[in-house]
């Protein structure tokens, strides 16, 4: 202990008193605030807002719970923040919330990424973070959808599985149509010279019945 402050005192000087220099924490200086913020994307929170509340309080006198200290959380519900309250955010962590409070309804979502233009060009971090909170099954990212720079296009991305979900539909029927003629007793060769479809197509379906 006595070499530590024969250390410190070689480095300050007198000016400070051993106490000071065992915390570095000289009598004039001043802590920096905190400012603790929980950000909650969950449907509703239903935890502790303070620390009091967390404290078995029960039957002790209203002037003894007056003098505990308590510690109040700041807490974001990105759920139920207003249209208002997320358009004050000037970062793409607006774009993320936007995603967050939609996700549960496809068709507002559908409709929220058809109408910014925001989500035409969305930092592939912030992607990441709307992917890990949200539902975005509606979306396709590929090659497609991701450019050079890195940033996602979720309006393309959302265009891209309507476009799928269309071409499977279209698919579905040419099966469906194949296998009536089939059991109608049509032939291979009919089908095929009648309706123009790919023979390997017509044999598959015909194997899967």
């Amino acid at each position: 202990f006595k070499t530590n402050i024969q250390n410190w005192k070689s480095v300050f000087g007198h000016k400070y008193k051993p106490g000071e220099l065992l915390y570095n924490f000289p009598k004039e200086s001043k802590l920096t605030p905190v400012i603790t913020i929980v950000v909650y994307y969950g449907k509703e929170w239903n935890g502790p807002r303070s620390l009091k509340e967390m404290m078995q309080l029960d039957g002790l006198p209203a002037a003894t719970i007056e003098k505990i200290q308590d510690y109040h959380i700041h807490l974001i519900e990105v759920t139920k923040l207003s249209d208002k309250e997320i358009d004050s955010f000037h970062t793409d962590i607006k774009e993320v919330f936007k995603v967050i409070k939609s996700s549960r309804d496809k068709e507002k979502l559908k409709v929220l990424l058809k109408t910014d233009n925001a989500f035409t060009h969305i930092p592939y971090d912030a992607f990441k973070m709307m992917d890990d909170h949200a539902d975005l099954s509606i979306l396709k990212i590929d090659e497609e959808t991701i450019d050079k720079g890195g940033t996602v296009n979720m309006c393309v991305a959302l265009e891209e599985i309507v476009k799928d979900s269309r071409k499977e539909g279209h698919d579905k029927a040419i099966r469906d149509s194949i296998k009536d003629m089939l059991r109608r007793g049509k032939s291979v060769d009919e089908i095929v010279d009648f309706c123009a479809y790919d023979r390997s197509l017509v044999n598959e379906v015909k194997k899967s019945m």
